[in-house]
């Protein structure tokens, strides 16, 4: 990666100099805010270790059920929180 001056990237973080508000994948997961969907988005269930396209062409389970997508009714479940994690692929 090329340097780039400081001036420079703080342009490229236009919230400032905390990650955790421009960069998704850093942010903590509020289930009361929904949960965030998307082609580069990616479901894993750390029960089991499967992971789920966030918008699959069907409804998915993970093999524990733990995490169940259900594009149909445009909803997620995930019984245990701290066995979830979302990323981008």
């Amino acid at each position: 990666m090329k340097n780039l001056p400081e001036d420079s990237l703080k342009s490229r973080n236009p919230a400032g100099w905390d990650e955790t508000k421009w960069n998704p994948s850093l942010r903590p997961l509020d289930p009361a805010n929904g949960y965030p969907a998307g082609e580069a988005i990616r479901y894993e269930c750390l029960a089991c270790g499967d992971t789920l396209k966030s918008i699959p062409p069907h409804a998915a389970a993970c093999k524990c059920r733990n995490v169940i997508v259900d594009v149909d009714a445009g909803r997620i479940t995930v019984k245990d929180a701290a066995k979830f994690k979302v990323y981008l692929s």
